[in-house]
């Protein structure tokens, strides 16, 4: 089928209608951050309460894509500021959308869903906001590769974009997918899968202080510790600074330090490009994720334990070449602790020996604009040195991305985007006024959600134990087992070692067995069992101790649970009647 093309106008009123509904889907792969600030925001919202005319929203069919949803290519950054301004999140020339204008946001209020800011619009300016004609264009294309070639024109084509941001226009293969994992990893934006609902996309999107949603900006790794700019994070140029890092893990010896580099990289036609795609399959996707996710603990680590951030360390005034001396600092550490397969011993110790190194180590580099390939190795060399006294040799069998580093936080964002593969359970012990109740009620309930989980999808889902995100619970526990709490968004992180001392003997080893011998008396099959018991891992998060179930259906059929069916929905577990068995059996047979 060739592409096919419609052109027609929507009102604001309809594309909200349509927005509730679920219609419009992002597409990670060509809409990765939304970043308008507030300020972009109210000036497009202006332009059209003075019906200025603004740009088309540039849409796509795809033919595996269900039909009651399309891709939005151009235009998230527009459709989210339409959406945010009439669900009341900011004002504009100071006044807000009156949300008794339309029948369902009235309904969203009544249900106390939205609330009402004053002062607001008249009904008349918010009806001729309402109408405003918004041109919306639906492409229709039967591969992914003709819409990545549609997205790739689309942004390249005159925009006024950052150099990373021309580069990424549709890219698509291995290397790009790892770079742009890691890339949001560390940023904290990270979704379950590459399609979000645009209602979910606000909960991944790179915020301020003035939205009360989202990843603060300022606390991005890179601001926080003054490595990169608001402004730059924004262009993508994080992304970059992750490429070049990414590229050296894949092969040092063919990555290199310039535009012309990366460029290359990024086209998938290129023989640069399928030649360090044979290297990273070779050496493992997953394999360079753990390295670069190692390295990147190492170094919160370190600048933890000295009490200051990445540039106050390194520098002692201003700092300079930032993105080039982080690279080299971390090229530094990855010779150290994986090529030569050392651990740090003393982080304290290997913060002093880092402190002003900038000016002790690094000086030349504020001499040019670029360090060569070779000036990049010659000063991680030297890096290496400075770190290689604090550390000690590893056993042979110690490898150190053996145990993957769990970034809770960005499990916990990403669990907005996709919440049926997601749950949270505080303790083992039921909350309530009987809680010495036996744990194995809730080990079976666990059980019983992961096979409603993988019958559901075939992505990874995750139960995770010392969590809630429910207040009252919170309340509750911490009453029962006088705990304290970290808070991360609306989430309340307990960790389970309170419960473990009261009900395990402060044994970690009692509690894991426990989980793990329930599991074995489960109403499941043995081939769950075992790869339920693979996914159980505990890790530590400011000090308190974590368990997770790390799920993914690794059979081509269903998963029963004492001889019934489930799936997941939402937060429940739905029996499959006996109507629907056939059409729930088909999503098998199609896999």
């Amino acid at each position: 089928m060739p592409i096919s093309l419609s052109i027609n106008s929507e009102s604001i009123q309809h594309i909200y209608v349509n927005y509730t509904k679920g219609f419009y889907l992002i597409n990670r792969r060509y809409q990765r951050k939304l970043v308008w600030s507030i300020e972009e925001k109210e000036k497009f919202i202006d332009s059209i309460m003075k019906k200025f005319p603004i740009p088309m929203i540039l849409t796509a069919h795809s033919k595996k894509e269900d039909e009651n949803h399309v891709e939005i290519l151009d235009g998230m950054q527009r459709l989210n500021s339409i959406i945010s301004f009439i669900e009341n999140e900011f004002p504009v020339n100071g006044k807000f959308f009156d949300l008794s204008s339309t029948a369902q946001t009235k309904k969203y209020m009544e249900e106390n869903l939205l609330i009402q800011k004053d002062p607001k619009l008249s009904l008349d300016e918010c009806n001729e906001l309402l109408s405003y004609p918004i041109p919306f264009s639906i492409y229709s294309a039967d591969s992914p590769e003709k819409l990545d070639e549609i997205f790739r024109r689309i942004n390249t084509g005159g925009k006024t974009l950052s150099q990373q941001d021309v580069r990424q226009a549709g890219a698509t293969g291995d290397v790009v997918d790892v770079i742009n994992s890691c890339s949001a990893e560390i940023r904290g934006d990270c979704s379950h899968s590459n399609y979000i609902d645009i209602r979910n996309i606000k909960n991944i999107s790179i915020s301020n202080k003035k939205l009360q949603y989202g990843i603060n900006i300022d606390d991005i790794f890179w601001v926080k510790n003054n490595i990169i700019s608001n402004e730059n994070i924004r262009s993508s140029r994080d992304e970059e600074l992750v490429a070049y890092i990414i590229s050296y893990i894949i092969d040092e010896n063919k990555s290199d330090n310039t535009s012309y580099f990366l460029n290359s990289l990024y086209k998938p036609e290129s023989q640069l490009n399928e030649e360090f795609t044979l290297s990273l399959n070779r050496k493992g996707l997953d394999n360079v994720n753990k390295i670069f996710s190692f390295i990147i603990h190492e170094i919160e680590s370190i600048i933890s334990h000295c009490g200051k951030t990445f540039s106050s360390l390194i520098y002692d005034r201003k700092n300079e070449k930032s993105k080039d001396v982080f690279q080299i600092i971390f090229i530094g550490l990855y010779k150290i602790i994986i090529k030569e397969n050392r651990r740090i011993v003393n982080y304290m110790n290997l913060s002093n020996s880092l402190d002003n190194c900038f000016n002790l180590h690094l000086k030349s580099l504020s001499r040019k604009d670029r360090i060569t390939k070779n000036e990049r190795e010659s000063l991680s060399d030297s890096i290496a040195g400075l770190i290689r006294p604090h550390t000690s040799e590893r056993d042979t069998n110690d490898n150190p991305t053996g145990n993957s580093i769990y970034r809770l936080d960005n499990i916990l964002t990403a669990s907005y985007t996709e919440q049926n593969c997601y749950d949270f359970k505080i303790c083992l012990t039921e909350i309530s006024a009987e809680h010495n109740k036996d744990v194995t009620k809730v080990i079976s309930k666990i059980v019983k959600t992961i096979s409603a989980m993988i019958n559901s999808t075939k992505e990874e889902c995750y139960i995770i134990l010392g969590i809630t995100n429910d207040a009252k619970s919170a309340t509750q526990y911490e009453e029962i087992y006088n705990a304290t709490h970290n808070e991360y968004k609306k989430f309340f992180i307990f960790g389970v070692d309170e419960e473990v001392k009261t009900k395990f003997n402060g044994s970690m080893d009692q509690y894991e067995q426990k989980i793990i011998s329930q599991i074995e008396k489960e109403p499941i099959s043995e081939s769950l069992k075992i790869n339920i018991k693979r996914g159980l891992v505990s890790f530590l998060y400011y000090g308190k101790t974590i368990y997770m179930f790390k799920i993914k259906r690794i059979s081509d059929n269903p998963e029963a649970y004492d001889e019934k069916f489930y799936i997941r929905s939402s937060s429940h577990n739905d029996e499959i009647k006996a109507a629907s068995m056939m059409a729930f059996m088909q999503n098998f047979n199609s896999d």
